[in-house]
């Protein structure tokens, strides 16, 4: 896995490496230009130290190596604007840079959730090889410049649990009129299985929780997830993570302000975004085991699902998936895009594998 990914990436992240390196990486946010000065706008809490400092480390990084010439000013989410606001703000050019995730504007299309990991879809590995080597780059830029935006994928999450539970699920009957706190695509999937969608802002899931609102939440990695505290309220972290076997994170730039900053500059930002990438990769591969240790210890029950259940979330998905390729024909070319790509990529990813301890 490790070695596909630096095949990708490490002949162009080496040189952005090296120069970011000879140079300052604190360089203070200030206003050293009187031009070009532009806003990076995030979705995400500085709180979470997983993805919640990517946009500072990214404007940093960008600014030390352009001293000068352009400028990037971070903000928080909320702050600059609303983030439900994002997406049309970089379209219109209020804003410039935005760091958010693409499955936030499915109401602009039903295919942006889809590169942000969809229910049984690829492995990272698999999802990054297709977008780099195969369509998936010129199939996703192609869906944001519609909406006079350019996009790169910019941090990794990877896979995510299943969820939070505070009951059993042993058989398929386990999950009718289960209240589930979810959204987008795996909501759709959970309602084709029998389960109630319960909408809950995450400031208050522990307390649908103990109101019983709920009994159940997907969420995000462990490493994300690890500060809600929710083993107190749900004692079974449920495994594997069928909603979502990859996750990216995006830079959505105006494509203007794109435009404007020159080949140079642009690989700058591809070059630290792919940095990034590899960054977040490894910290997470690294990393997820160790917390998931830790909801042990705090009284989590790590459980997974049995085989009839999850043949009955893929039939649910694969309802889900056909009912929205008909609707929209981006998210049929995506699904249909991927799944071709896999049919020749799982057949050497076995016969590459010395095989499973």
């Amino acid at each position: 896995m490790r070695s596909l990914i630096l095949s990708l990436i490490t002949g162009v992240v080496i040189g952005i490496l090296l120069t970011i390196n000879s140079r300052s990486t604190s360089y203070e946010n200030n206003n050293p230009v009187s031009h070009n000065n532009w806003k990076l706008v995030s979705s995400f809490q500085s709180e979470n130290d997983f993805i919640g400092e990517i946009g500072t480390k990214i404007s940093n990084k960008f600014n030390s190596i352009e001293k000068g010439k352009f400028f990037i000013k971070f903000y928080g989410p909320n702050t600059l604007i609303p983030n439900s606001q994002i997406f049309n703000a970089v379209k219109a050019g209020k804003i410039e840079f935005a760091l958010t995730t693409s499955k936030i504007w499915k109401g602009k299309s039903s295919a942006f959730e889809l590169f942000n990991g969809s229910p049984f879809g690829p492995d990272i590995l698999t999802l990054l090889s297709w977008f780099y080597d195969n369509e998936g780059k010129k199939i996703y830029e192609s869906l944001y410049s519609r909406f006079n935006i350019h996009s790169l994928p910019c941090g990794i999450t990877g896979i995510v649990g299943a969820g939070w539970f505070n009951k059993t699920i042993e058989k398929t009957s386990d999950l009718k009129g289960l209240k589930v706190a979810t959204s987008g695509l795996v909501s759709e999937v959970y309602k084709k299985v029998g389960a109630k969608i319960v909408k809950v802002n995450l400031k208050n899931l522990i307390n649908a929780f103990k109101l019983k609102q709920i009994d159940a939440v997907t969420f995000s990695i462990p490493l994300i997830d690890k500060n809600l505290d929710l083993s107190k309220y749900a004692k079974y972290y449920y495994m594997p993570g069928w909603n979502q076997q990859s996750g990216v994170i995006d830079l959505i730039i105006n494509k203007q302000i794109w435009g404007k900053l020159g080949l140079k500059s642009q690989n700058v930002i591809e070059s630290i975004c792919l940095a990034t990438n590899m960054e977040m990769l490894s910290f997470g591969e690294a990393n997820q085991f160790n917390e998931l240790k830790n909801k042990i210890i705090r009284g989590a029950e790590v459980k997974q699902f049995g085989p009839k259940v999850l043949r009955l979330f893929e039939k649910g998905w694969k309802s889900v998936a056909e009912e929205n390729s008909k609707n929209n024909k981006d998210f049929e070319k995506i699904l249909k895009s991927i799944a071709n790509y896999k049919k020749d990529y799982l057949i050497w990813n076995d016969l590459s594998k010395v095989g499973k301890k």
